[in-house]
């Protein structure tokens, strides 16, 4: 069971934040009008965030709110693109 796995409840969590950091950079950037990725890509990341969360989550309820919002960010960023 890689949920039960201590090394995957510590490094998935780590990942989250990390991509939930580069897409909070990316958005302040994007105020400041330098556009180091495009948009769809800062949505991406805070999808991969939710996900993250989500996967490490014990409770049921939670697992299932952090899978929708991720569900959710990628949605966005795919109409974004398009």
């Amino acid at each position: 069971m890689w949920n039960k796995d201590v090394f995957v409840q510590k490094i998935v969590p780590i990942f989250g934040y990390v991509c939930a950091a580069a897409a909070l950079l990316f958005s302040i950037l994007e105020i400041w009008d330098v556009n180091l990725a495009p948009k769809p890509a800062s949505y991406g990341l805070f999808g991969v965030f939710f996900l993250s969360q989500s996967l490490t989550q014990e409770n049921r309820k939670k697992q299932i709110w952090g899978c929708c919002l991720a569900v959710g960010w990628f949605l966005v960023a795919l109409m974004h693109c398009f």
